[in-house]
């Protein structure tokens, strides 16, 4: 067998036993003491002034009792490091690919949500437009031939007494307001201008028809690239925006109105700027349409965005709406 001792390599021998390896049970890098003879190998073919060198030297070993084992080799083997090293690293990439399959899994569970939401909310804002045309087909069509007829009426009521008058023209008031309402539940119920166009398109009709009806001056100025977005962001930032405009005609009576939408890569924003009065945040005007104030700060977060309002009296408002864009 091969032995060690200080650096120094040599061999001990057994002639009796050659297998002593086995009989011993013994492994590489034990602490072993031998006792034996020891035997000088010298090189004959060099010598130093008549005297041997010695080249090596062996034990020679009388009976597997010279042979006793101190301590067996550490168990921080060589081997057994790089077999615990390729253990971790087994465990390292079996425990990425599990937290890369959740995630995979957790991704795929989010895009499958948003698909429903979306898909939930298409049906709804279909449904919804349905109703509105059954409304615009139905009762305000109606009305608005109720309407027609009571005209002809009251022209052709020469001589009809005073009283009738009066009821006739109570009558005609209460059918235009009817009509108007009915008209009003359909704008709430469906964005006929999403229907053809896009954002900007809807905000500009709804600009045109302000500046026709109350003499209002309007400016829309569409920044970044433009295009379309999901029904659920653009029916919001719709109804936001005309909730804007009705406040600023109706409650600031404003003479200049200005909007800004911007197309950003990862958000969308809309300014609103008017000249009017102003109002005071903490008791804004009430709203015809059922939301206001309040219902735009909700439907804000409900695309999770943020809604500033700034107010002057005297001066103006300016409402400030933006969305990220990255979860659309």
């Amino acid at each position: 067998m091969s032995l060690e001792k200080s650096g120094k390599a040599f061999k001990a021998i057994l002639k009796q036993s050659p297998n002593l390896s086995n009989n011993l049970n013994w492994q590489p890098g034990s602490l072993v003491r031998i006792t034996g003879i020891c035997t000088v190998i010298y090189d004959d073919s060099r010598t130093e002034m008549g005297v041997l060198q010695p080249q090596s030297f062996q034990i020679l070993l009388r009976s597997p009792d010279d042979f006793v084992l101190i301590k067996p080799p550490p168990w921080w083997t060589a081997k057994h490091i790089i077999l615990l090293l390729g253990l971790v690293a087994a465990g390292s990439v079996t425990i990425t690919g599990v937290v890369v399959l959740l995630a995979r899994r957790r991704i795929h569970e989010q895009a499958r949500r948003s698909a429903m939401a979306e898909n939930e909310f298409a049906a709804i804002l279909a449904e919804r437009n349905r109703l509105a045309r059954e409304i615009h087909d139905t009762l305000a069509q109606g009305l608005t031939a109720t309407a027609v007829q009571l005209q002809l009426v009251e022209k052709h009521s020469a001589g009809a007494s005073e009283t009738m008058i009066d009821h006739l023209s109570l009558s005609q008031k209460m059918v235009r307001s009817s009509l108007q309402e009915a008209r009003n539940s359909i704008w709430n119920m469906r964005s006929q201008v999403l229907e053809t166009g896009d954002l900007a398109a809807a905000l500009k009709n709804i600009l045109e028809h302000v500046a026709d009806k109350d003499e209002v001056e309007t400016i829309l100025q569409v920044t970044g690239r433009a295009r379309r977005l999901s029904p659920v962001i653009e029916n919001n930032f719709l109804r936001i925006g005309q909730e804007a405009i009705t406040n600023a005609v109706k409650h600031a009576r404003a003479k200049h109105i200005k909007l800004t939408l911007n197309f950003g890569g990862k958000q969308l924003s809309l300014t609103v700027v008017d000249d009017g009065c102003g109002f005071d945040p903490a008791n804004p005007p009430p709203s015809e349409g059922g939301f206001g104030l309040v219902g735009m700060q909700e439907r804000a977060l409900e695309l999770k965005g943020e809604l500033k309002v700034r107010t002057v009296p005297n001066q103006g408002t300016e409402i400030h709406l933006r969305v990220p864009l990255s979860g659309e």
